[in-house]
């Protein structure tokens, strides 16, 4: 059984790190294909570099806290639907 906790705690991670990474590559991308010197290229790509930085310090941050699978959980989460207040 651990090895699937850790497999889903991996799976949440590489989650985390992947979402700013796709938003960096999706803006160096776009700079990449309308450059028109080796510069832009070069900065399409610190672009991208920034966003897998940025996802790993978000991982890193997310995990001194709680678990990835928790922040995904708290994301998730509705707590609308499980209240029990009457509706005035």
């Amino acid at each position: 059984m651990k090895i699937v906790e850790w497999l889903v705690e991996a799976f949440f991670t590489i989650k985390l790190i992947l979402s700013p990474t796709l938003i960096g590559g999706l803006i160096g991308a776009f700079v990449f294909f309308t450059a028109n010197s080796k510069t832009q290229i070069y900065l399409a790509c610190a672009i991208w570099l920034l966003g897998l930085l940025l996802g790993i310090v978000l991982a890193v941050k997310v995990k001194r806290k709680k678990t990835a699978t928790e922040f995904y959980g708290q994301l998730l989460s509705t707590p609308d639907i499980g209240s029990k207040k009457k509706p005035e």
